[in-house]
């Protein structure tokens, strides 16, 4: 009995300690609403297209970066575009306030 009491709180310790690392892993995660309830797995689904687009916008600017440190070339004009054609989708596009 004191085994399985032992146990049981040992599971409910780790199963808290998971759901606390969703909760912190969901705050990151832009949606709309901000405050919509989103699963396990979708929080997980949504963490990688996240970290895919930011992957690839950060990739975007290092090439327009290196295009404008070549002379004679010209900058490519609209890339990006909102997160357009990077297989996340319009969910996620840069906030107004960010450059």
């Amino acid at each position: 009995v004191v085994r399985r009491i032992f146990t049981n709180s040992r599971e409910r310790w780790r199963q808290q300690n998971v759901n606390g690392a969703f909760a912190e892993l969901r705050k990151l995660i832009p949606t709309h609403p901000p405050d919509k309830k989103l699963s396990k797995n979708e929080i997980l689904r949504l963490a990688m297209k996240y970290i895919n687009f930011l992957a690839k916008l950060l990739n975007d600017q290092e090439e327009e970066g290196t295009q404008r440190a070549k002379p004679g070339k010209d900058p490519v004009v609209g890339a990006g575009g909102g997160g357009g054609g990077t297989g996340v989708g319009p969910s996620f596009s840069l906030p107004p306030s960010c450059p």
